[in-house]
């Protein structure tokens, strides 16, 4: 067992628990029914929980849960019992996204350690140490990060940094996607991602005429699978503490292999870092058991094509060889085999004009004859049965079944113990004296120690008299433990006899207290369900607020000309939202100006994705223009802990998945003024939550809501050259005709929005009445005149309705005049997220 690296591999169910602890895990993760980021996995209830954590720290292996999601206001009391009820079953940590419970869990739960989710999307230091401060053990990193941006963070932070190694990448930053949740209801920050990146998107150009670009494939949003395990020695001088492989939703075969393969690297590579290297054979089992290709993505910087999966976006299996004819009478088709092709695997051909050929492989020949096994370079026939047509000369096979490697994977799940706990056991037995049995445990395993003493006498053997060699052989009787001796020390006295079956029983009791003994050091102090729940309903506790008479409007602009619009229309707050492609820059002096003349004040809004490279420029020119500035936008809690003594007003954005009180209280007392609250909330929990905390609410109202950040350039998928971006506006039209515009910010990353504006103008009056302290418009991708049309008729609707007239008919007829083709939508406000 090692610390210096801890293999951290996932499990949807039992079988995949079983999988994952007999191949080698030194920690498994997995979810309980409720609040987990993979709610379709199967997932374990507490009383199966409870038996996975003993089974687990038998084998001194830690059990972490995934708690991570994003948690309503209404849902808190049951997440509380449910993690009261993980902390009492013995887990070991468990995973958050929601600030709110992370803030619960250190103030209610002690005693269980906090590992802070990659839906955080921590990519930078400044989010590390925020996290530090807040008391997190441990940080699973995004996955955007290259390994030299791991190291830096890794060097100055005491907190263990997690990583994940191998398995599905999402195209959008973790936490904050909203792709699936506005089109199919169905959230990724509440388990229930659909993977939306996975179906089939045209790449288009809008304009005059609309144009569709070519690309490669039509899963233009799927990426390749990550595998890092060439990259082990330079992860682990990098200083990450635990590498995390993904795949709670895989199958246990799927679990065996992977664990089984990196956790043979990873000891590899600890016996002998100079000479580590990686098999062939290796990749293959990695190939074989689940891959869309594989790629070493961010932490080699790859963000082009080379990450992407354009032409497939599940399992593609091993190449194995090509096509060499087909018979398409007797459905003999000829291969020649770069790898063995066995009886019972499973192939794919990928054939020339579109389409793939399935075939199992139940017989299989060379020169005519029957073989099992048919080997590497060989030139092999099988026969196929029913559809083959389409098939070519040349065609690829790849085997998307090995049924050797699967076998394998189903014995260690099944199969015996294939890493036991070694021990040191001693035994004294003299004549008329109680036996003795002790166990130690090797200290690098733990250290335990257990005895038992007999309630009877060793007797004087007549006939028969033990030896050491009699003992040991009842002694060593482990098989269905998880134990195996190392180091004997026996005595047996001259002519002692004891009856072999009360040795065995005398085993058999020893065993069971060192078992005891072993669960025992995991323990911690119980935390009664009914005790948290009072301590969280005096939290929960509505706090007196002010409603405010008249909301402030603000809108959210990308160029100076919305700016300017958006200030001559009735906006209260100009956030200037600088650093996409198509915009220009800012002049904040000029700005400054108009803004004052027009009653309107500046934020500065900073994006929700920040690396660590871009922080120093960014402060730069806060404090060069902070003049200008009345408060700074943050969509980034480390950016928040950079800025917060500067002196500003610090406003909160929706990325940062503001969804109950508890966060939103934490976040308004670590500083924040105002906060805009998740655009998953509905009407009725905007309302409930703006009236418990006594701060500033804001709600998003009106425009293009971006679902998805990603480091990939979406358009780069044309193979056509990077000036075209600056020229073009992009979308990404689904096979519904769904059609989601597509933006490049100056540093190549994509931002996609939904396909519908979010309209809410017939619905001003409600939002009024919620209590939210301000309504902003997101006017980034509108032209300047429609940016100013838009302001209009909401600064007219409000105060309408201030005045007493909820009746906005006019304010509306205006609005189907200026905009008579919108198709809109009114987000989750009338609809609850799943």
């Amino acid at each position: 067992m090692n610390n210096k690296l801890e293999l951290l591999a996932p499990a949807g169910n039992r079988k995949a628990f079983d999988a994952a602890l007999n191949s080698g895990a030194d920690a498994i993760y997995l979810g309980v029914e409720k609040f987990s980021a993979r709610r379709q996995a199967g997932n374990f209830t507490i009383d199966e929980l409870k038996k996975a954590v003993r089974d687990a720290h038998l084998r001194g292996t830690k059990v972490y849960v995934a708690f991570n999601t994003i948690i309503s206001d209404g849902e808190l009391p049951s997440a509380i019992e449910s993690l009261a009820e993980i902390n009492n079953a013995g887990a070991d940590a468990v995973i958050i996204q929601d600030w709110g419970v992370f803030k619960l869990v250190k103030r209610l739960l002690p005693d269980i350690r906090v590992h802070a989710s990659t839906q955080m999307n921590t990519h930078n230091l400044e989010m590390v140490k925020f996290l530090e401060e807040q008391g997190a053990n441990r940080i699973t990193l995004a996955r955007e990060l290259s390994i030299g941006e791991i190291a830096e963070i890794c060097d100055s932070t005491t907190v263990k940094i997690e990583t994940f190694i191998h398995g599905a990448l999402c195209f959008s930053y973790s936490g904050q996607c909203l792709f699936s949740s506005m089109v199919g209801n169905r959230s990724g920050n509440r388990g229930m991602c659909p993977q939306a990146c996975r179906l089939g998107y045209s790449l288009s150009v809008a304009g005059s005429r609309e144009e569709v670009w070519p690309t490669p494939g039509k899963h233009i949003l799927s990426t390749k699978d990550l595998s890092g395990i060439k990259l082990l020695p330079e992860l682990a001088k990098a200083g990450v503490k635990a590498l995390k492989i993904e795949g709670r939703m895989k199958s246990p075969e799927y679990v065996a292999t992977v664990v089984r393969v990196y956790r043979n690297a990873i000891d590899r590579y600890l016996r002998d870092p100079d000479t580590y290297s990686v098999s062939d054979e290796e990749i293959n089992e990695l190939k074989e058991v689940f891959s869309r290709g594989f790629t070493e993505g961010y932490f080699k910087d790859i963000r082009d094509s080379r990450l992407m999966s354009f032409d497939r976006p599940s399992d593609r299996g091993m190449l194995i060889g090509r096509v060499t004819y087909l018979d398409v009478y007797t459905g003999k088709l000829g291969l020649q085999l770069k790898h063995e092709l066995c009886v019972g695997d499973e192939i794919e051909v990928w054939v020339s004009h579109g389409g793939r050929v399935k075939a199992k492989v139940d017989e299989l020949l060379i020169a005519d004859k029957r073989v099992e096994c048919a080997p590497e370079g060989s030139k092999a026939v099988i026969v196929l049965k029913g559809k083959r047509h389409k098939i070519n000369t040349g065609d690829r096979v790849f085997r998307i079944y090995n049924e050797r490697l699967i076998k394998t994977a189903r014995e260690s799940i099944t199969g015996a113990v294939s890493r036991r706990v070694p021990i040191e056991m001693s035994a004294f037995i003299e004549v008329g004296k109680p036996i003795e049995l002790k166990a130690h445990v090797n200290p690098a395993y733990g250290g335990q120690r257990a005895e038992v003493t007999s309630d009877f006498n060793a007797e004087k053997g007549e006939k028969r008299t033990l030896c050491e060699h009699d003992v040991i052989s009842q002694l060593n009787r482990l098989g269905n433990t998880i134990y195996e001796v190392d180091s004997w020390d026996i005595t047996v006295g001259s002519g002692a006899m004891v009856p072999l079956g009360k040795l065995n029983d005398l085993r058999r009791t020893l065993v069971e207290r060192l078992d005891t003994e072993r669960v025992k050091a995991y323990r911690r102090t119980r935390v009664a369900p009914k005790k948290a729940q009072d301590e969280l309903d005096a939290i929960m506790r509505p706090e007196r607020t002010k409603k405010p008479q008249k909301p402030l409007l603000a809108a959210d602009v990308s160029s100076p000309d919305q700016a300017v619009q958006a200030a001559q229309n009735g906006a209260d707050w100009l956030y200037l939202r600088p650093g996409f492609l198509r915009q220009g820059g800012f002049d904040l002096a000029k700005l400054s100006e108009m803004a004052a003349e027009k009653g309107a004040k500046l934020a500065l809004a900073i994006g929700n994705i920040i690396h660590q490279s871009e922080i120093s420029a960014l402060l730069a020119l806060i404090e060069s223009k902070r003049d200008y500035l009345d408060a700074l936008l943050i969509d980034n809690f480390g950016i928040f802990r950079a800025v917060r003594d500067l002196g500003l007003p610090l406003f909160l954005d929706y990325h940062i998945n503001n969804f109950n009180r508890v966060s939103t209280r934490f976040f308004r007392d670590s500083g924040a003024s105002r906060i805009c609250l998740s655009s998953e909330l509905t009407l009725d929990q905007l309302a409930a939550l703006s009236n418990s905390v006594d701060v500033e609410t804001e709600a998003l109202v009106h425009g293009w809501l971006e679902v998805m950040t990603a480091e990939h350039c979406v358009p780069s998928a044309s193979k056509k050259s990077c000036e075209f971006c600056s020229m073009r506006d992009f979308y990404i039209e689904d096979q519904k005709g769904f059609k989601f515009p597509v933006e490049q910010d100056t540093r190549c990353r994509s931002h996609i929005y939904n396909s519908r504006e979010l309209n809410m103008l017939p619905n001003t009056a409600n939002l009024m009445r919620t209590g939210v302290g301000s309504l902003r418009l997101l006017l980034n991708r509108y032209e300047p005149e429609a940016a100013g049309a838009i302001t209009r008729l909401y600064r007219e609707a409000i105060d309408l309705i201030t005045a007493g007239v909820d009746d906005v008919t006019p304010v509306l007829k205006k609005a189907d005049r200026l905009f008579p083709a919108a198709e809109t939508t009114t987000g989750h406000y009338f609809r609850a997220v799943q």
